[in-house]
């Protein structure tokens, strides 16, 4: 019991160091350099790694704190991200230690299927 509780600790403190760093870096360098996407990384990675529950369950917190912070529909990050870490959960069955390519891939998979998402409900949608 003590070591879900460290597990899921250690988890919350991943996505809020992650988001911190995320915002911060996105507020100084808007304009200058385009800013990685840490929440999605780590999302694609904890899919990948454990499985499309904990994809989805780390999408849905992590999405829900760009919607709480960024986001004027609340909802839509958390879908977006929850979708990412499904996709990235189903793949889990070719996890390998030793290959880093595969989550390197997945990680440029799952970031063009949330722009490509975000570019839809965000802007295409717009004038409906």
């Amino acid at each position: 019991m003590k070591k879900k509780i460290i597990k899921v600790l250690v988890i919350i403190a991943l996505m809020l160091v992650c988001f911190v760093i995320q915002s911060f870096w996105s507020k100084q360098n808007s304009s200058i350099v385009p800013t990685p996407n840490f929440l999605l990384i780590l999302v694609c990675i904890f899919g990948f790694m454990r499985g499309s529950n904990y994809g989805c369950v780390i999408g849905l917190f992590c999405g829900l704190l760009v919607d709480f912070e960024y986001a004027d529909i609340v909802g839509l990050y958390a879908f977006l991200y929850m979708i990412c870490g499904f996709f990235s959960g189903t793949l889990k069955r070719l996890f390998y230690s030793e290959n880093v390519l595969m989550p390197l891939v997945l990680v440029a998979c799952n970031d063009f299927i949330y722009n490509l998402a975000l570019y839809i409900f965000r802007f295409l949608l717009r004038a409906i």
